[in-house]
Protein backbone atom coordinates (compact mmCIF):
# COMPACT_ATOMS: atom_id res chain seq x y z
CA UNK A 1 0.00 0.00 0.00
CA UNK A 2 1.75 3.51 -0.91
CA UNK A 3 0.94 6.57 1.21
CA UNK A 4 -2.15 7.60 -0.67
CA UNK A 5 -4.39 4.72 0.73
CA UNK A 6 -3.22 4.89 4.31
CA UNK A 7 -5.55 8.25 4.52
CA UNK A 8 -8.20 6.59 2.43
CA UNK A 9 -7.92 2.97 4.83
CA UNK A 10 -7.73 5.99 8.13
CA UNK A 11 -11.07 7.40 6.69
CA UNK A 12 -12.61 3.94 6.41
CA UNK A 13 -11.51 2.72 10.34
CA UNK A 14 -13.18 6.14 11.24
CA UNK A 15 -15.94 5.71 9.31
CA UNK A 16 -16.52 1.95 10.86
CA UNK A 17 -15.56 3.20 14.28
CA UNK A 18 -18.41 5.96 13.98
CA UNK A 19 -20.85 3.47 12.83
CA UNK A 20 -20.38 0.86 15.50
CA UNK A 21 -20.29 3.70 18.29
CA UNK A 22 -23.95 4.82 16.92
CA UNK A 23 -25.11 1.36 16.53
CA UNK A 24 -24.45 1.09 20.21
CA UNK A 25 -25.30 3.91 21.49
CA UNK A 26 -28.86 3.26 19.50
CA UNK A 27 -28.80 -0.34 20.94
CA UNK A 28 -28.79 1.47 24.15
CA UNK A 29 -30.98 4.17 23.48
CA UNK A 30 -33.86 1.33 22.41
CA UNK A 31 -32.60 -1.04 25.33
CA UNK A 32 -35.71 -2.69 26.91
CA UNK A 33 -36.37 -3.25 29.92
CA UNK A 34 -37.23 -7.02 30.72
CA UNK A 35 -40.78 -7.54 31.37
CA UNK A 36 -41.48 -10.06 34.08
CA UNK A 37 -42.61 -13.02 32.25
CA UNK A 38 -46.40 -13.69 33.64
CA UNK A 39 -46.52 -16.76 36.33
CA UNK A 40 -48.64 -19.22 35.78
CA UNK A 41 -51.21 -19.80 38.38
CA UNK A 42 -49.82 -22.84 40.75
CA UNK A 43 -53.47 -24.55 40.53
CA UNK A 44 -54.14 -24.06 37.26
CA UNK A 45 -51.00 -26.38 36.19
CA UNK A 46 -53.04 -29.61 38.49
CA UNK A 47 -56.70 -28.26 37.71
CA UNK A 48 -55.17 -28.65 33.47
CA UNK A 49 -54.39 -32.29 34.76
CA UNK A 50 -57.19 -33.44 36.45
CA UNK A 51 -59.86 -31.57 33.38
CA UNK A 52 -57.70 -34.05 31.48
CA UNK A 53 -57.50 -36.78 33.52
CA UNK A 54 -61.15 -36.95 33.66
CA UNK A 55 -61.31 -36.35 29.90
CA UNK A 56 -59.25 -39.65 29.28
CA UNK A 57 -61.19 -41.26 32.34
CA UNK A 58 -64.37 -40.55 30.37
CA UNK A 59 -63.03 -41.44 26.87
CA UNK A 60 -62.14 -44.89 28.21
CA UNK A 61 -65.80 -45.21 29.57
CA UNK A 62 -67.14 -44.43 26.32
CA UNK A 63 -64.82 -46.94 24.57
CA UNK A 64 -66.10 -49.64 27.19
CA UNK A 65 -69.64 -49.14 27.07
CA UNK A 66 -69.27 -49.13 23.25
CA UNK A 67 -67.85 -52.38 23.36
CA UNK A 68 -70.40 -53.74 25.97
CA UNK A 69 -73.12 -52.46 24.29
CA UNK A 70 -71.96 -54.65 21.22
CA UNK A 71 -71.76 -57.95 23.43
CA UNK A 72 -75.47 -57.60 24.44
CA UNK A 73 -76.37 -56.82 20.97
CA UNK A 74 -73.82 -60.01 19.81
CA UNK A 75 -76.27 -61.69 22.56
CA UNK A 76 -79.47 -60.52 20.67
CA UNK A 77 -78.31 -61.34 17.24
CA UNK A 78 -80.53 -62.81 14.93
CA UNK A 79 -81.99 -61.78 11.11
CA UNK A 80 -85.03 -60.60 10.35
CA UNK A 81 -87.11 -63.59 8.31
CA UNK A 82 -87.86 -61.81 5.55
CA UNK A 83 -84.74 -59.95 4.99
CA UNK A 84 -82.81 -63.76 5.38
CA UNK A 85 -85.45 -65.32 2.78
CA UNK A 86 -84.22 -62.27 0.30
CA UNK A 87 -81.10 -63.01 0.90
CA UNK A 88 -80.56 -59.24 1.69
CA UNK A 89 -77.07 -57.70 3.35
CA UNK A 90 -75.82 -54.62 4.28
CA UNK A 91 -74.73 -52.11 7.19
CA UNK A 92 -76.78 -49.80 9.51
CA UNK A 93 -75.33 -46.93 11.35
CA UNK A 94 -77.22 -45.95 14.19
CA UNK A 95 -76.48 -43.19 16.27
CA UNK A 96 -77.87 -43.10 19.71
CA UNK A 97 -78.11 -40.47 22.83
CA UNK A 98 -78.14 -42.08 26.08
CA UNK A 99 -80.00 -39.65 28.56
CA UNK A 100 -78.57 -39.54 32.00
CA UNK A 101 -80.92 -41.93 33.40
CA UNK A 102 -79.49 -44.32 31.48
CA UNK A 103 -82.13 -44.81 28.81
CA UNK A 104 -82.35 -43.68 24.78
CA UNK A 105 -83.25 -39.99 25.17
CA UNK A 106 -82.47 -40.21 20.89
CA UNK A 107 -81.81 -42.43 18.14
CA UNK A 108 -81.24 -41.93 14.51
CA UNK A 109 -80.02 -43.86 11.35
CA UNK A 110 -77.22 -42.02 10.15
CA UNK A 111 -76.38 -44.49 7.20
CA UNK A 112 -79.07 -46.97 5.94
CA UNK A 113 -78.24 -50.53 4.90
CA UNK A 114 -80.12 -49.95 2.08
CA UNK A 115 -82.99 -51.92 3.32
CA UNK A 116 -86.12 -51.35 5.20
CA UNK A 117 -86.17 -54.13 7.61
CA UNK A 118 -82.44 -54.48 7.86
CA UNK A 119 -82.52 -50.55 9.06
CA UNK A 120 -86.07 -51.42 11.56
CA UNK A 121 -83.91 -54.43 12.81
CA UNK A 122 -80.71 -52.53 13.99
CA UNK A 123 -82.58 -49.91 15.66
CA UNK A 124 -84.74 -52.67 17.81
CA UNK A 125 -81.80 -54.50 18.86
CA UNK A 126 -79.80 -51.67 19.93
CA UNK A 127 -83.28 -50.17 21.97
CA UNK A 128 -83.63 -53.58 23.34
CA UNK A 129 -79.97 -53.93 23.92
CA UNK A 130 -79.19 -50.49 25.45
CA UNK A 131 -81.25 -51.38 28.86
CA UNK A 132 -79.01 -54.73 29.24
CA UNK A 133 -75.96 -53.23 28.91
CA UNK A 134 -74.14 -51.99 31.88
CA UNK A 135 -73.07 -48.19 32.18
CA UNK A 136 -69.49 -47.40 33.73
CA UNK A 137 -69.68 -45.39 36.37
CA UNK A 138 -67.42 -42.64 34.54
CA UNK A 139 -70.72 -42.21 32.77
CA UNK A 140 -73.66 -42.20 35.25
CA UNK A 141 -75.99 -39.42 35.61
CA UNK A 142 -74.21 -37.77 31.72
CA UNK A 143 -75.83 -37.80 28.70
CA UNK A 144 -73.48 -39.26 26.24
CA UNK A 145 -73.55 -40.25 22.32
CA UNK A 146 -73.00 -43.47 20.80
CA UNK A 147 -72.58 -44.88 17.26
CA UNK A 148 -73.27 -48.48 16.39
CA UNK A 149 -72.54 -50.12 13.11
CA UNK A 150 -74.77 -53.13 12.81
CA UNK A 151 -73.47 -55.45 9.56
CA UNK A 152 -75.73 -57.91 8.37
CA UNK A 153 -74.34 -60.47 6.92
CA UNK A 154 -75.21 -64.22 5.37
CA UNK A 155 -73.34 -67.03 5.26
CA UNK A 156 -71.34 -67.62 2.01
CA UNK A 157 -73.22 -70.98 1.86
CA UNK A 158 -76.89 -69.45 1.04
CA UNK A 159 -78.03 -69.84 -2.66
CA UNK A 160 -79.07 -66.61 -5.24
CA UNK A 161 -82.75 -67.15 -3.87
CA UNK A 162 -81.56 -66.49 -0.33
CA UNK A 163 -82.17 -70.14 1.20
CA UNK A 164 -79.57 -71.84 3.12
CA UNK A 165 -77.35 -74.62 1.96
CA UNK A 166 -76.17 -75.77 5.18
CA UNK A 167 -75.83 -73.46 7.89
CA UNK A 168 -78.35 -70.92 9.07
CA UNK A 169 -77.48 -67.02 8.66
CA UNK A 170 -75.55 -64.97 11.54
CA UNK A 171 -75.39 -61.42 12.20
CA UNK A 172 -71.55 -59.72 13.02
CA UNK A 173 -72.01 -56.55 15.21
CA UNK A 174 -68.96 -54.15 15.38
CA UNK A 175 -68.83 -49.81 16.51
CA UNK A 176 -67.57 -46.90 14.80
CA UNK A 177 -65.12 -44.86 16.87
CA UNK A 178 -66.49 -41.66 18.36
CA UNK A 179 -65.97 -38.51 15.79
Amino acid sequence: MGTRSRPAHAAFLAAVLFLLAFALQTARAQEVVPRATPRADPQAAPEAAQEAAKQAERNAALELYRALLVQTCAKLRGYPEEAQRQGLTGAATVFLIIGADGNVSEEHLANSSGHAALDAFALDVLRRAVPLTQIPSALHNSVFEVAVVMVFALPQNWNQAGNPLQSSAHQRVTYLQNE
